[in-house]
């Protein structure tokens, strides 16, 4: 048995199966006389119009309306602008931009009003490897189809000389391969009184300057200075500089041993004191890079006892000078350099004068 499915034309069907027939109500203002029939070929289409007083009967196979689009893929471009297609035509269907077919015929045929299915499958392009990157990598996050990217980075110490994201076009990948060059620092700065080697008009990732300085002249900071991938020498360039530290003043002190004037740099001098001084401090000095003697030039006082009491906070306090080390720096500072006799004229703030104000050995 023969089904049809319903014609596209709008009729009164009647209720046979086979060789139905329906009255056309389609006509352009006036009045078709004819039928739609149901055959084993499908719906057809019997008029009859009267032509110089005769009536002729014609049959018209049902027309297929443009077919719809599918997934990835279009009609080619000879049917886009055709809305119906007679019975019997044939359109081809091909792959979007970007995509290639996976197998199937992308050919469908009109038949009775109806299009056969479209067998054609399209999958997305592939672009394949871009290949190597010396001295860097190539990576796929997403694949190597159409719309993926390529993303490129270089080693330490190399720069990228060309794009990092490639994409995957409908032609191939967007762009060629980047490469990966070392990277280059400008010369090094130069120094007052001082040099470097070696000289060349650039250097590489991880080569190293070396400074020198002039004769008697003292290098102050790093020596070696190594290039960066950030293109540049780290640390900073040293200096030189001229050290030469004093003799030092030390009342109440001998020489004892170590260098003679001048003192350059970490030069060393050791002083004692004089019978009935003691020190307080270090009796080894050391010349720095700041021309300054380190650590602080001690003093020499005399072993003969001095005492200060004063009254802090309800608490009465008593410095032995020379024997103990003067915890309150107004209290120091009325001590130093006086070796017979101490003035105590103004106590500061929560200090009280306890005893005179003059003490004597």
């Amino acid at each position: 048995m023969t089904l049809c499915c319903s014609p596209s034309r709008e009729v009164t069907l009647s209720t046979t199966i086979l060789e139905n027939w329906a009255v056309d109500r389609t006509s352009r203002g006036f009045p078709v006389i004819g039928v739609t029939t149901c055959s084993i070929r499908g719906w057809f289409f019997t008029n009859s119009r009267v032509e110089s007083g005769r009536s002729r009967e014609v049959l018209t196979p049902l027309q297929c309306s443009k077919p719809a689009s599918r997934q990835n893929m279009h009609l080619k471009d000879e049917y886009i602008l055709k809305d119906t297609f007679e019975d019997g035509s044939t359109v081809v269907f091909v792959c979007d931009a970007g995509y290639t077919s996976a197998g199937g015929s992308g050919s469908i045929k009109c038949t009775a009003g109806i299009w056969s299915p479209v067998q054609l499958t399209c999958e997305r392009k592939s672009c394949g490897s871009l290949g190597e990157v010396t001295n860097g990598q190539v990576s796929y996050p997403e694949g190597v189809q159409f719309g993926d990217k390529a993303l490129i980075t270089c080693n330490i110490g190399h720069i990228l000389v060309g794009k990092s994201e490639i994409k995957c076009e409908i032609q191939g990948w967007s762009a060629r391969l980047p490469t990966c060059e070392v990277v280059k620092c400008l010369q090094p700065s130069s120094i007052a009184n001082g040099t470097f080697v070696p000289l060349k008009e650039d250097y590489a990732y991880r080569d190293v300057v070396e400074y020198s300085c002039n004769k008697g002249y003292t290098l102050n900071g790093s020596r070696q200075l190594i290039c960066e991938e950030n293109e540049k020498f780290k640390p900073s360039p040293p200096s030189c500089v001229w050290v030469e530290c004093k003799d030092p003043v030390i009342p109440n002190a001998e020489y004892i041993d170590g260098s003679r004037p001048p003192h350059r740099h970490m030069a060393t001098v050791i002083y004692n004191c004089k019978p009935g001084y003691k020190m307080i401090g270090q009796n080894t000095l050391t010349c720095n890079i700041s021309s300054q003697w380190y650590p602080r030039i001690p003093e020499c006082i005399s072993n003969t006892l001095k005492m200060l009491v004063v009254f802090i906070k309800g608490k009465k306090l008593l410095y032995k000078y020379g024997i103990r080390q003067l915890a309150h720096e107004w209290v120091r500072s009325y001590l130093k350099d006086r070796e017979q006799f101490l003035e105590v004229n103004i106590c500061f703030a929560q200090y009280q004068l306890w005893s005179t104000s003059r003490i004597g050995s």
